[in-house]
């Protein structure tokens, strides 16, 4: 198990991916590296490697978070899993990125971690 620091660095990294349209259009689309990576991929790291619901039960029953910042997260988390049970990946990560419910995972993505931005600059 990971500690609280590490495992929220990583899901924040992950998440970075997922709101960031420069990356995935450079990486997933034109595969220019030196990253090797598509949205997939990032979406499995995300929910089951890096266990976002996990973190997120963790995280309020530790209070690790402010209620922002575990709405947001929360917010996102079910906006994944609902993507995620209707897409099956048809016309690969340039068709993908492209679409209205990706764009809304974008901008849900972008919310998030400017909550933690957010955060961190009033901390």
């Amino acid at each position: 198990m990971m500690d609280r620091d590490t495992w929220l660095s990583r899901i924040l990294g992950a998440i970075r991916d997922l709101a960031d349209e420069y990356y995935q259009e450079r990486v997933w689309v034109r595969a220019q590296g030196p990253e090797v990576d598509s949205s997939t991929e990032a979406l499995v790291r995300l929910l089951h490697d890096y266990e976002l619901h996990a973190f997120i039960a963790e995280a309020g029953d530790k209070a690790w978070l402010s209620d922002d910042q575990l709405a947001a997260l929360r917010a996102l988390e079910h906006e994944l899993e609902r993507y995620a049970a209707h897409d099956h990946g048809s016309g690969g990560d340039a068709a993908r990125i492209a679409s209205p419910a990706w764009r809304k995972i974008r901008k849900l993505a972008n919310a998030t971690i400017e909550t933690f931005a957010a955060r961190a600059a009033s901390a």
